[in-house]
């Protein structure tokens, strides 16, 4: 009895110092507080999933390849491709520019090593000095017309699969100084049977292999 009335006492005293410190209007302000905060994992989600995808927004899964069925069908046969047919990890050539965008979507998916992925995620692991430099590579390979310059450069990074889809085209497919649109990218295609093999065509993606590449 003697323990009942201490602890008594005590949540008395507790409420009472509380209760001095913090008025009645400060109490029903937390409450609103906790209310609007708890909101937010009930709302969000739903919007977050409207704004990636306004249109076939996918049901929910366990596969994470399932929304690209519906958004992006071209880079999703081309990866499942991928998946299904290349051996070993030899390095991937694909579209590098803005971090958080679809920008890196094939190395993601197929596990494959790429030049460049995010910029700034990069850079938390290696020396960023490296980064603009494998930037200017990644767009130099795609954009000049010279084969080549961009063989050069794939022999220099053991590119041994190159990826032009739909990402690429609009990112390299526009004219630069010197070259018309389309030249640096149509280059490609000049180079198979020397260099390169076409390995992968299919509704609006190429996938080239580079010859000898180590």
């Amino acid at each position: 009895m003697a323990t009942n009335g201490r602890v008594g006492g005590a949540r008395s005293l507790l409420s009472h110092h509380w209760g001095r410190l913090l008025p009645g209007w400060w109490w029903a302000a937390l409450l609103v507080l906790g209310l609007c905060a708890a909101v937010y994992p009930l709302m969000a989600p739903p919007a977050r999933v409207t704004d990636r995808w306004p249109v076939n927004t996918p049901t929910p899964s366990l596969d994470g390849m399932a929304f690209m069925r519906f958004n992006y069908p071209d880079d999703y046969a081309a990866i499942t491709w991928l998946q299904n047919n290349i051996a070993g990890t030899p390095v991937l050539l694909e579209a590098s520019k803005d971090d958080y965008t679809w920008f890196g979507r094939v190395s993601w998916f197929t596990g494959l090593p790429t030049l460049l992925g995010w910029s700034y995620h990069t850079s938390q692991f290696h020396d960023p000095a490296l980064i603009p430099v494998r930037q200017d590579a990644v767009t130099t390979i795609y954009t000049t017309p010279d084969p080549a310059v961009a063989l050069q450069l794939l022999r220099q990074y053991h590119v041994g699969l190159i990826y032009v889809g739909k990402l690429e085209r609009d990112t390299y497919g526009t004219a630069t100084a010197g070259a018309p649109a389309g030249a640096g990218l149509a280059k490609f295609d000049a180079m198979v049977g020397t260099s390169l093999d076409r390995i992968y065509d299919n509704d609006g993606v190429e996938i080239f292999r580079v010859r000898g590449a180590t």
